[in-house]
């Protein structure tokens, strides 16, 4: 969080990797107009929650732990370390298992204050946001634009992997030790998740087609009335009109910045 403006960023990192973070804190930082060769990156300041590491067997948290502190030490911004709720201290055993305590959390954008939080629901079209981690050069994605209020899923491609319709076959067990990082602790709904992911590649082979026609974004607005979000995604004819419309509702709290 930019201790300036107030400009937030919240994101979900899983590899030790540092792009995604310098993603992240690019995207913080053009918000408020710095360029990358400007006297002014010696000012930025940053407010920085670490939530969610655990003390797992393959020490996968601690790694990526100890890198986002690497790169915030190698960068010209000032970071605050101001809340890191990580490793031991977000650490439970059960029956001999390393658990994490808190899974998730949230930021008050208004204010910076960071929370725990549990989420009956991950925002619209799920099964297409995994997808994009097959597209080439998949990395981190804002997809929440701050101007418009709206949920944007930008265009993206994929190969549809030829052995899909047998990974619908498969067991959790087999899901669970061949796609996850941490099979041991993971929420019910990840296998069904997983699954989800596949029917939909094998449903939409050609997302550039199904899923993005014309290269459009697929957008969501959300209805302030009964608060539910809509997903615009309108077909333009040959003369430029508009010809048809889908509209998809989906029931979730406001959300105000999120990466995926």
């Amino acid at each position: 969080r930019d201790v300036h403006t107030g400009v937030t960023g919240l994101a979900h990192l899983d590899n030790e990797e540092p792009n995604d973070f310098l993603m992240l804190e690019r995207e913080v930082r053009d918000r408020k107009g710095v360029k990358q060769v400007t006297r002014e990156l010696d000012t930025l300041e940053y407010s920085v929650s670490i939530l969610g590491g655990y003390e797992d067997e393959n020490s996968t948290s601690e790694e990526i732990t100890e890198m986002l502190l690497a790169v915030m030490q190698g960068l010209k911004a000032r970071f605050t370390l101001q809340l890191a709720c990580t490793g031991s201290v977000n650490t439970v055993m059960k029956d001999g298992v390393p658990w994490p305590r808190l899974y998730g959390g949230g930021v008050d954008v208004s204010t910076g204050e960071v929370f725990t939080a549990k989420f009956s629901y991950h925002g619209p079209d799920t099964d297409i946001r995994s997808l994009r981690l097959h597209s080439p050069g998949a990395s981190l994605s804002n997809i929440y634009d701050p101007h418009s209020g709206k949920i944007v899923l930008q265009p993206f491609n994929y190969q549809v992997m030829s052995d899909a319709p047998l990974w619908l076959q498969k067991t959790d067990s087999f899901i669970l030790k061949y796609c996850s990082t941490s099979p041991l602790v993971e929420p019910p709904e990840f296998c069904e998740h997983t699954r989800a992911t596949f029917r939909r590649m094998i449903s939409d082979p050609r997302p550039m087609e199904s899923l993005f026609p014309g290269g459009r974004n697929r957008v969501y607005e959300r209805n302030e009335i009964t608060g539910q979000w809509i997903l615009e995604l309108e077909g333009i004819s040959e003369n430029g009109s508009k010809n048809s419309s889908e509209s998809k509702p989906w029931g979730v709290n406001d959300f105000r910045m999120q990466f995926n």
